[in-house]
Formats: structure tokens, sequence, C-alpha cells
């Protein structure tokens, strides 16, 4: 049960922007703020990358920048054998309820 108040000081138009875009995924601002919360608690720590590292994107940095920063993020090579994996024989289900059964079986 949801019985205490949180009152931030925040700016105005950044408030606006993420209402709208909360609004598009069917979300209040107390319901993210609760999800913000939760993953917290859950990750002991901020759910998300905190860096003093310049943000890096193509309009600020080369391709060669972008490599080096982010080598050792998806894809990694684990995920870079599943991609390349061969899958015309794999068995295929023409329903959910068929891949239920045989995962069951």
């Amino acid at each position: 049960m949801k019985t205490e108040i949180l009152r931030a000081r925040v700016n105005p138009e950044q408030r606006k922007e993420a209402e709208n875009v909360l609004n598009r995924l069917g979300l209040t601002t107390g319901d993210a703020i609760n999800i913000f919360l939760n993953q917290i608690v859950i990750q002991r720590g901020i759910p998300f990358l905190l860096t003093t590292e310049r943000h890096l994107e193509l309009s600020n940095a080369s391709i060669n920048e972008i490599s080096e920063r982010y080598k050792n993020r998806i894809p990694n090579d684990e995920s870079i054998i599943a991609l390349n994996e061969d899958l015309s024989k794999a068995k295929r289900f023409k329903s959910a309820k068929g891949l239920l059964k045989h995962l069951k079986s």
C-alpha cells in the first residue's frame, strides 16, 4: 500500500517531456518513480551506468572511439555465435501451444 508522499524540485520542461513519454507507455510519473526505487533496491545501486566519460555518438566521435568504448558490450562473443547459428534444421512449431507441449514432454 502506498502511504508516503515524495516531493522533489524538477525542471518543468523536462518533467513535461518525461510525462509525455510515460503516457505513451501507459505509466504515471508515480509509477515511474516506484519502478526506479524498486530497481535501486533490487540492484543495490543506481539501475543504469553513471559515468564521467563523455557521451559518444556519431555526431561527436569516430567509429573507432565508439567501437573501443563499447567493445565489451552486445554483441559479445556468445551473442555472435548465437547470431551465426544455422537454424535451418531447428525444430519449428506452428503455435505456442505446440511449443509448450514439446517442452513439457
